[in-house]
Parts: C-alpha cells; sequence; structure tokens
C-alpha cells in the first residue's frame, strides 16, 4: 500500500511544504499524520536503490535531469513572484527571518558542509541582547511571516531555546514561529515546554533505514495518540548519506553541478542571521561567506534596504553565474505547491 500527499501551509505568500510519502508499514497508530519519508514510495525505492548501489551513475544522471524539468517549470513562476515585489511601491520586508542563535552542529551527516567532522566555523553564541534587539524590531514592525529559530545548526545545542521561543511568541503574537532539529537532544519534558510556543516543529530523523532515533522514537510515542499535535509536529526521515543539493557547492558528498537558469527569490523574501549578528546571502550560505550587514551596527530595516541586498538582488536577476555561492547552487527557495509532486518523488529534499 502507497499513498502520497502534499500539503501546504501558506502565511503571507510563505508556503511551507510537507511532503508525505508512507508505505503500510507507517500506517495506524497515528504514524500517518506524523511521518514524512521523503523516499517513499516505487519510484522514492528505485532511487534509493540507485543512489546505494551506483551514486555515481545517480549523482550525474539522475538529479541533473531532474533539476532541468524543476528549472524549465519554475523559472517563470519565480520570475512572476519577484515581478510582484518588485512593482511594489515600497519594497516589503521579508517573509521568512532565520536566526541561529549557536552555530554548530552534533550531527554527521554525509551531505552537510557543517556537519560536525568538517565545520570550520569559530564557534559562536549570539547574545541575549541581540536576540532580544531582534525580536523587538520584528516586534515593531508588526512581523507576520515565518520566524525560523534555526539555521545551519543543531538548536537545541543552546540551553537557551527554550527561552527564547518563549520571548518571540510574547512579542510576535501574529509570526509563525518554525523549529527544526534533528531530534538527538530532544527530551518529552522538552517538547512539553517548547511546544506551546511553536506554530510548527519538524524533527528530521537522520538514518540510513527507514528507523527512528531513540529520542525521536519518545517523542513519536507521546504524540501519535494526542491529535492536537499531528499538525503541528512532523518527523521526516532523512538517509545520512543522501546525496542531495550542492549547497552552493559545498556539500561535502557531491560534485555534480546542475547550472540552473531561474532566479533565486532567497534574497527577496529571505533574511539569514548568524549568532554575531551579521546578515548571510541564504540558508545556503552555510560558512557566511557573503555578509550583507550587520545587526550589532544596523537595523533589520537598514540591511533589509541597504546597498548590500540590492546589490546582490540585481545581480541574481542577471542571472546566477554572476555570484560564485550560486552559480554553483542547485536549490530552489521557490517550489509552488500544486507542482511539487511532480519531481519530488526522487530527490531528498
Amino acid at each position: 500500500m502507497h499513498i502520497t500527499l502534499v500539503s501546504y501551509y501558506k502565511a503571507k505568500g510563505t508556503i511551507l511544504i510537507i511532503s508525505v510519502r508512507f508505505e503500510s508499514k507507517y500506517m495506524g497508530s497515528g504514524k500517518s499524520e506524523i511521518i514524512d519519508i521523503t523516499h517513499g514510495g516505487v519510484s522514492g525505492k528505485v532511487a534509493i536503490f540507485i543512489q546505494k548501489n551506483n551514486p555515481s551513475f545517480y549523482e550525474k544522471n539522475i538529479l541533473p535531469s531532474i533539476s532541468l524539468v524543476q528549472d524549465f517549470i519554475i523559472k517563470p513562476l519565480v520570475k512572476k513572484e519577484i515581478e510582484k515585489k518588485l512593482d511594489e511601491e515600497n519594497y516589503p520586508i521579508f517573509e521568512v527571518i532565520e536566526i541561529e542563535t549557536i552555530n554548530r552542529c552534533n550531527g554527521d551527516c554525509a551531505f552537510c558542509p557543517v556537519n560536525k567532522k568538517v565545520d570550520s566555523r569559530p564557534f559562536k553564541l549570539m547574545e541575549r541582547e541581540l536576540f532580544i534587539s531582534i525580536i523587538n524590531q520584528l516586534s515593531n514592525l508588526n512581523f507576520s511571516g515565518k520566524l525560523n529559530l534555526y539555521s545551519n545548526n543543531e538548536p537545541l545545542l543552546d540551553e537557551r531555546i527554550i527561552e527564547f521561543a518563549e520571548i518571540a511568541r510574547l512579542n510576535l503574537p501574529d509570526g509563525h514561529i518554525h523549529l527544526f532539529t534533528n531530534g538527538t537532544l530532544l527530551t518529552v519534558e522538552m517538547f512539553q515546554k517548547l511546544i506551546p510556543n511553536l506554530d510548527f516543529l519538524l524533527i528530521d530523523n537522520y538514518h540510513d533505514n527507514d528507523t527512528l532515533n531513540d529520542p525521536v522514537q519518545d517523542i513519536f510515542d507521546f504524540i501519535k495518540e494526542k491529535q492536537e499535535f499531528h499538525k503541528k509536529v512532523k518527523i521526516r526521515l532523512i538517509r545520512k548519506n543522501a546525496i542531495r543539493t550542492t549547497r552552493g557547492g559545498q556539500a561535502p558528498n557531491k560534485s555534480k553541478i546542475s547550472n540552473l537558469t531561474s532566479p533565486c527569490i532567497s534574497p527577496f523574501n529571505t533574511f539569514i542571521v548568524r549568532p554575531d549578528g551579521k546578515i548571510s546571502l541564504c540558508t545556503r550560505d552555510a560558512l557566511g561567506t557573503y555578509t550583507l550587514g550587520d545587526l550589532t551596527k544596523q537595523s533589520i530595516v537598514e540591511i533589509w534596504n541597504g546597498k548590500e541586498f540590492w546589490t546582490i538582488r540585481n545581480k541574481i536577476l542577471q542571472g546566477r553565474n554572476k555570484l560564485n555561492l550560486c552559480k554553483d547552487c542547485d536549490a530552489f527557495a521557490y517550489v509552488p505547491h500544486n507542482i511539487l509532486s511532480l519531481f519530488h518523488v526522487l530527490r531528498d529534499k
């Protein structure tokens, strides 16, 4: 038995896509509503088989073909979205902000340029005063978009994350607060403290078999019969050795680059904050290659409307090859929900 569901959540034009594919062993006891298997189904199983047995063929032939199809379909849609923003009298504030309060991860996923084995970033923990300043500025802007309390990190390594989620919830009543975690540090007690202040919690369960890690299993057992959590919490199964996107050419396990012709919407709708207050190009700029501003010296609005951001936006409109990180990136920051299912089954997202 195989079922494919694609659901979406939309807030101020921001679409959060949860693609759910599962087979009969995941049915029952609420698991069908909680578990997200990005490589389920017959086509997904074939893709996994090829990845495991002939990764070179998969990377050089399968993934580029999928990227070309995606690029062809998405290009006019992205251009239209960008044009809508540029046509507004006052350029709108970002729809998504990511705040990385600690720049470390405890995972060792093969596709990640900042996994614990290869991370070259100097350690940094965000000052509490800086976090509060960011939240206060968002409050003054009546921010109602998506606030991600994570970026290229494991957010639960920051022992203040529960407090920070509470502060964000109190000051941003109309905001949509999200947290992604690998779940290895998540306990049921911590979950119960976190979840009231989150609109969405995604647990990425990294395992090369469709098996829940022990802490994630504990969370699943706790919520499986509690319907109030089923739309608010998702557990996504991802293989630790999956071949995914290039992460701007920085993924350790992927060398084949698919050169995309579609512009990227990230600099037009996303604001990425590093622990030191500096602003990165996008979420795929894991190492902070680009710095578009500094919140210890500038305001959010000054940076968003500043020269650095507009320089990047203008270059992106000319083509991804105008920026070193972007020319090697095969990620799509914008994928309309109604066409996602056309090409989501073969590629781990």
